[in-house]
C-alpha cells in the first residue's frame, strides 16, 4: 500500500470522527408530528396538543401540524405523568402558540428553563408547578394572565420578569418559589392574591397602577424587609404580610383608606405610619382583640398614634 493510499484512508477516517463527534455534541430534536396527539381549537382555526407521545426529553413543538398553526398546548400535554415517564429537559414553544393549559408541564422535574412567546396571552393554574429544576422564566409580551399555582413549589427559580401588560397574577401563582429573591410587578397589575406568598422575595417593587394589595400577597416571605407601596392604592387586605419576620419599614401612600387585618408577626416592624386618609383600621372579626399589630415592636409614639385612630388591639 503506498503512502498517498493511506493519507487518503487518514484523512477519511478523521473525517467521520469529526461528523460523529458533531452530531453526539448537537442537540437532538428528533421529533415529528407522530409524536404529538392534537384536536382541532374550538374554533377550528388551529391546533391543540393533547398529550406528547415522544421519547425525546429535549422537546421542539412544531409550529405547525398537518398545515395546522399550533395555537395551545392542552391540560396536562407534557406533564411526567402524561408522557409516560419521558421528563422533559427542555422546550421550544413557537410564536403562534395563544394559551398554555392547565398543568401542561407540571411536574416537568428536569426543566430548567423557559422562554414564553410574545404571542401567548395566558398561562394556566398549575402551568409550570412543581418544575423542582426550574431556573429561569421569560414571558413574552403578551401574557394577560398568569394563572392559580402557575408556577408554585419552584423552589430554584431565581428569575421572573412580569411583563408590562400583564393584568392577573391568580392565587398562590409563585408561592414556595423560595429562591425569587426580587420581583418587580407592572402597574397594569392592579391587584392580587397570595400570588408570592412563601416566597424568597427580600426585593419588591410595585408599579404604579396598582389599587389593593389583596389578602396574603406577600404572608410569610420571611425575608422581605421593606416595601413602598405605591400613590394610588386604597386599601391592603387581611393577611397580606402576616409572618414577615424581616420587615421593618412600611410606607403606606397617602390614597390609603383601608387597613385589614394585615401585619400580624411581623417581628421586626417598628415603624408603621398611618395617613390621614385612612377610614378603617379592620379589627379581625369584627371585635376589640384584634391581632392586626400584635407581634409587632412598634414605638410607643408609634401606639399611641393607631390608639388616636380608634385601634382598640392588641400591641
Amino acid at each position: 500500500m503506498n503512502t498517498h493510499t493511506r493519507g487518503t484512508r487518514n484523512v477519511k477516517r478523521v473525517l467521520v470522527l469529526a461528523v460523529l463527534a458533531a452530531l453526539l455534541a448537537a442537540p437532538v430534536f428528533a421529533q415529528t408530528e407522530a409524536d404529538f396527539t392534537v384536536t382541532l381549537t374550538d374554533d377550528g382555526a388551529g391546533v391543540k396538543i393533547l398529550k406528547y407521545t415522544g421519547k425525546t426529553a429535549a422537546v421542539r413543538i412544531p409550529a405547525a401540524i398537518e398545515g395546522m398553526p399550533v395555537r395551545e398546548i392542552g391540560r396536562s400535554a407534557f406533564n411526567r405523568h402524561a408522557t409516560g415517564g419521558i421528563d422533559i429537559t427542555s422546550v421550544t414553544i413557537p410564536a403562534g402558540v395563544t394559551k398554555i393549559d392547565y398543568q401542561a408541564f407540571f411536574d416537568c422535574g428536569k426543566l430548567t428553563s423557559v422562554v414564553i412567546p410574545d404571542s401567548v396571552t395566558e398561562i394556566g393554574d398549575g402551568a409550570f408547578g412543581d418544575c423542582t429544576a426550574l431556573t429561569s422564566v421569560t414571558l413574552g409580551k403578551g401574557v394577560v394572565t398568569i394563572g392559580l399555582d402557575a408556577f408554585s413549589g419552584n423552589k430554584l427559580l431565581k428569575t421572573v420578569n412580569l411583563p408590562a401588560g400583564l393584568q392577573t397574577i391568580d392565587q398562590n401563582a409563585f408561592r414556595y418559589c423560595a429562591a425569587l429573591t426580587a420581583i418587580t410587578v407592572p402597574g397594569s397589575v392592579t391587584k392580587w392574591t397570595a400570588a408570592f406568598a412563601n416566597s424568597g422575595l427580600v426585593s419588591v417593587t410595585l408599579g404604579a397602577g396598582l389599587t389593593a394589595i389583596g389578602q396574603s400577597a406577600f404572608e410569610d416571605c420571611k425575608n422581605l424587609k421593606s416595601i413602598v407601596i405605591p400613590e394610588g392604592v386604597t386599601e391592603i387586605e387581611r393577611a397580606a404580610f402576616d409572618g414577615c419576620k424581616a420587615l421593618t419599614s412600611v410606607t403606606l401612600p397617602s390614597t390609603i383608606k383601608k387597613i385589614g387585618d394585615a401585619f400580624s408577626y411581623c417581628e421586626s416592624l417598628t415603624t408603621i405610619t398611618i395617613p390621614d386618609s385612612v377610614e378603617t383600621i379592620e379589627f379581625y372579626n369584627n371585635d376589640t382583640y384584634s391581632t392586626l399589630f400584635s407581634g409587632l415592636k412598634l414605638t410607643l409614639a408609634s401606639q399611641a398614634a393607631l390608639k388616636k385612630r380608634g385601634y382598640k388591639g392588641r400591641f
